[in-house]
């Protein structure tokens, strides 16, 4: 109740007394201010996946007469972090028909694909992507990460070099990049890619399951061990090394 209340209040209009200098509205005090400073809100609410507040939020739009087709996008993401994957499908794919060409909606449907294991839409999605806006950096990430999965890694490679050429601030794309190198055979970049994304050891540990999902034990079991003597107390590793190594020493011997 206090947050509607607080909302009613934006678009208060008072007339100035008889006579008075009268100062331009700031902003969010106009009507159009207020409109504004609730989609803004909107976006944070999705953005931190509040969607109680998100769902109410857009009703509360849409009953005051709002038909912007961005509620039709912010409603799609608020019900798909809530698991209603059916009705979230079909408004996305209802809004894809009016913003053809916005890469929100492609975004939002192609993340939806994947969470529910329909890989091959996903990609395409991301494919549709990238060619309306080659510039995205997390769609090309996005794409990569899919491409890998789906057991494509010389594409995958390519969509992520894209993605660390765009931004190579992101350590997640680097690292992506890098299980891309290794699955196709390119250790040494591979561990660069790595190393370029966080500390040595955590480097050494990445390398080290890419080599275990190569089925290449012995590589993997070197790599955790260097991940140890840069971290001794990296569990996961430790714990990779009783499995691949199961007579070694046991942490009490140690």
């Amino acid at each position: 109740m206090r947050f509607a209340l607080a909302i009613a209040l934006l678009v208060v209009a008072c007339s100035p007394p008889k006579g008075a200098v009268v100062e331009p509205l700031a902003p969010w005090r106009t009507e159009e201010g207020a409109k504004e400073l609730r989609y803004e809100m909107l976006e944070s609410f999705i953005e931190q996946e509040a969607t109680t507040p998100a769902l109410t939020l857009i009703k509360q739009l849409r009953d005051e007469g709002e038909t912007a087709p961005i509620l039709d996008l912010y409603q799609a993401l608020a019900l798909q972090l809530e698991g209603f994957y059916g009705e979230a499908e079909r408004i996305l794919v209802e809004y894809r028909k009016k913003e053809p060409r916005d890469t929100r909606g492609l975004k939002a449907l192609a993340l939806l694909y994947a969470d529910t294991e329909r890989t091959d839409e996903a990609i395409g999605t991301l494919q549709r992507v990238v060619e309306i806006d080659d510039k995205d950096p997390e769609a090309w990430n996005n794409l990569g990460f899919l491409l890998l999965s789906a057991g494509r890694p010389e594409e995958a490679q390519t969509a992520l070099e894209q993605a660390v050429g765009l931004d190579g601030t992101i350590p997640k794309y680097r690292n992506n990049l890098g299980f891309a190198l290794a699955a196709n055979g390119h250790w040494r970049q591979a561990f660069e890619a790595f190393q370029s994304a966080g500390r040595t050891g955590e480097a050494h540990y990445n390398l080290a399951v890419a080599y275990e999902l190569a089925d290449d034990g012995d590589q993997a079991l070197r790599h955790y061990k260097k991940t140890i003597e840069y971290d001794p107390n990296h569990a996961a590793s430790k714990e990779a090394i009783q499995r691949l190594e199961p007579n070694g020493p046991s942490e009490q011997e140690e």
